[in-house]
């Protein structure tokens, strides 16, 4: 059974939290705030995961129903999995079948990871002001990487390239996107997610033959 709703908790991009430098965490914190209280909404994800280039599609409709569809490039046949409460479905392209409790348990972890309350730990952010992104103006922060923390020793960890950059929409205040991207390459990410706030999205429970 293919299991990949959960692969994007698996990056190994870590930013943390810093001193404030031109803070702007609290306009982060909000955005993200407002988020969590959004009854429905779709994220959609390009990135690079351990079997190689993908694209995940997330929608959420509150309280307790996802649908996630997942491309991997190396296989153009979509993995797609239905969370209902506490019943989960995934259809590899042939069939829907019903997720064993172990499976389902993992599905609704990793959905509560991405509605549940999160303005407590999104980290220290710096105000970049406004950018064009995809035609349309959005105000865009920059995460600011922890290295206050004292280690014993010589510090042999290794150093994040990626730059971690929100953005928020000015006109709704919510959440437009986010990318991690090595230095002067915001053109082509590792990791960018896109935010949508369709008024409604019908999450089904699917026939089984």
């Amino acid at each position: 059974m293919p299991r990949v709703y959960w692969v994007a908790l698996g990056l190994g991009i870590a930013m943390g939290t810093a001193p404030a430098v031109a803070d702007c965490t609290k306009e982060v914190t909000e955005a993200v705030k407002l988020q969590s209280a959004t009854k429905i909404f779709r994220k959609e994800t390009n990135m690079i995961t351990q079997n190689g280039p993908a694209k995940m599609t997330i929608e959420v409709v509150a309280p307790d129903r996802m649908r996630q569809v997942v491309t991997l490039l190396t296989n153009p046949k979509p993995v797609e999995s239905i969370l209902i409460g506490g019943k989960a479905w995934s259809n590899g392209g042939g069939a829907w079948k019903k997720l064993d409790a172990e499976a389902t348990g993992q599905l609704f972890t990793f959905f509560q990871s991405i509605t549940g309350p999160r303005q407590n730990d999104v980290g220290t952010f710096r105000c970049l002001g406004v950018e064009p992104v995809k035609g349309r103006q959005l105000r865009a922060y920059m995460g600011i990487e922890d290295t206050s923390k004292p280690t014993a020793g010589k510090d042999t960890r290794p150093k994040n390239e990626a730059e971690r950059i929100i953005y928020v929409d000015p006109k709704t205040g919510l959440l437009a996107g986010t990318i991690y991207a090595r230095k002067g390459m915001r053109d082509k990410p590792i990791y960018a997610e896109t935010y949508t706030y369709p008024t409604s999205v019908d999450i089904a429970e699917p026939k089984i033959n």
